[in-house]
C-alpha cells in the first residue's frame, strides 16, 4: 500500500465504524486520483509545498497542492458522512516506507 489513513480523536466510535470512515476517506481520494500511488505523489507534493511555505515552489506544484487540498476536503466530508463531526477529529495520511 502506498499510504495509510487513520482517523484520530473521535471518541466512542466503534472500530468497525472507524474502519469504514477511513475506507470512505481513502476511496474518495482514489476516485479523484485513480490509484493509491497517484494519491501518494500528490500528498508528497502538497506536503513539500506546505513545508516550503510557497518559497521556491514551481507553479505546477502550487497548482497540484491546491487541487490536493480540495480533494482532502472532499475526502474528509466522505469520511465523516453519517458520523457527525467532533471538532477534534481528523484523518491522517501516512506514506508507506
Amino acid at each position: 500500500m502506498a499510504y495509510a489513513v487513520t482517523l484520530y480523536d473521535f471518541p466512542h466510535l466503534e472500530n468497525a465504524d472507524r474502519e469504514k470512515a477511513q475506507k470512505r476517506y481513502r476511496d474518495a481520494l482514489e476516485r479523484h486520483y485513480g490509484d493509491p500511488e497517484r494519491v501518494a505523489e500528490a500528498y508528497r507534493t502538497w506536503n513539500t509545498v506546505a513545508e516550503n511555505d510557497g518559497g521556491e515552489t514551481s507553479g505546477a506544484d502550487l497548482l497540484e497542492a491546491t487541487k490536493f487540498q480540495k480533494a482532502l476536503e472532499r475526502a474528509r466530508e466522505a469520511g465523516f458522512r453519517g458520523l457527525g463531526e467532533p471538532q477534534e477529529a481528523y484523518f491522517e495520511i501516512r506514506l508507506a516506507r
